[in-house]
Order: structure tokens, then C-alpha cells, then sequence
């Protein structure tokens, strides 16, 4: 099993938050680390947030309007 995982990709982790890359095992947590799909986890409620630091704070000002959010 393990000779097989060294010539089969993997998706990455994050392929539901839009990732289309495809990695070996042995690279595909180098990857994971820095991928820009990784999800924001919003501070008030833990729900995971696709994409940047734009859609997390367009998720607080629309899911949390009582919050403050500096800008």
C-alpha cells in the first residue's frame, strides 16, 4: 500500500473549499500548509469560511451585524 501511495495523487484537503491540486502524499501536506483555499473560521460563530479575508469579513457584516469589524 505504501509503494502505492508514493505514484498516486491525492487531492487536496481543501478540494471543497475550491482546490484543484493534486499531490503525491509525501507533498501533499507541504501543500495543505500554504494552500490559499484554506478556510477562515469565523471568531463568532466556528463556521468555515471559504476563500480570503474578504469573505470572512463579508460573512461577519452579514451573519453577525451586531458585531464590530474594523475595516
Amino acid at each position: 500500500m505504501e509503494a502505492v501511495s508514493e505514484v498516486i495523487p491525492f487531492p487536496c484537503k481543501f478540494n471543497k473549499f475550491g482546490c484543484g491540486e493534486y499531490y503525491l502524499l509525501r507533498d501533499k501536506n507541504r501543500h495543505e500548509e500554504v494552500c490559499k483555499c484554506q478556510p477562515f473560521t469565523c471568531p463568532f460563530c466556528e463556521r468555515k469560511i471559504p476563500g480570503n479575508s474578504v469573505a470572512l469579513l463579508e460573512h461577519i457584516r452579514t451573519a453577525h451585524p451586531d458585531k464590530t469589524v474594523l475595516e
